[in-house]
């Protein structure tokens, strides 16, 4: 499955305390509401796209996350971030942005993150900003990478924009562009043609 999540990507932030009246104090999330929204996109694609979904149970998981163009970078630099070549190497780290998404993912896509297998995070300058989650679902006795990863798309919508069609990943705007870099992730021999999940 092909998880694409337009927008900005979002690094998981420390928990805050706040005081109230009596001097007691409490902690929050201070990003409850983006993880909320998030959710609660998934949970729409998947009821209207793939009602019969059941989130894996031994996830393998890899995210690619399209950080926003800088004004300050040298012609020759954007250029290759505006064809998605240019690595990220600065703040937010990719753990936290991971960590995020992931809590975003438990109970919808996957039922356990203790069973979650990360294959691997980057993040690399794009004039489209996203993310993009590959999963598919692994096997408790390891003998080496799964000979294909399932390829249903889920593409999420942002809070300004109406909600969109999931095509499947042939279909995928993103798929031209996205090619050469599976090919360097090594990704080329797991991605097939969608099939119908079970």
């Amino acid at each position: 499955m092909l998880i694409v999540i337009p927008g900005d990507p979002i690094a998981q932030a420390r928990v805050r305390f706040r005081r109230v009246a009596n001097g007691d104090a409490y902690a929050y999330d201070p990003q409850a509401r983006d993880k909320a929204f998030i959710k609660r996109e998934l949970e729409e694609k998947l009821k209207s796209q793939y009602p019969s979904f059941k989130p894996f149970k031994i996830p393998d998981i890899r995210f690619i996350f399209y950080m926003p163009i800088p004004r300050y970078l040298a012609k020759t630099v954007r250029e290759l971030a505006a064809k998605e070549k240019l690595r990220h190497i600065l703040r937010p780290d990719t753990d936290n942005i991971m960590k995020l998404y992931l809590d975003c993912l438990l109970k919808i896509i996957v039922e356990d993150d203790r069973s979650a297998n990360i294959l691997g995070a980057q993040k690399l300058y794009s004039p489209r900003p996203r993310v993009e989650i590959i999963i598919y679902e692994g096997v408790q006795i390891c003998e080496g990478m799964p000979p294909h990863a399932e390829t249903d798309s889920l593409i999420c919508g942002t809070p300004t924009s109406a909600t969109i069609d999931v095509p499947t990943y042939s279909e995928c705007p993103h798929y031209s562009g996205m090619s050469q870099l599976h090919d360097k992730l090594g990704l080329s021999q797991y991605i097939a043609e969608p099939s119908d999940r079970d």
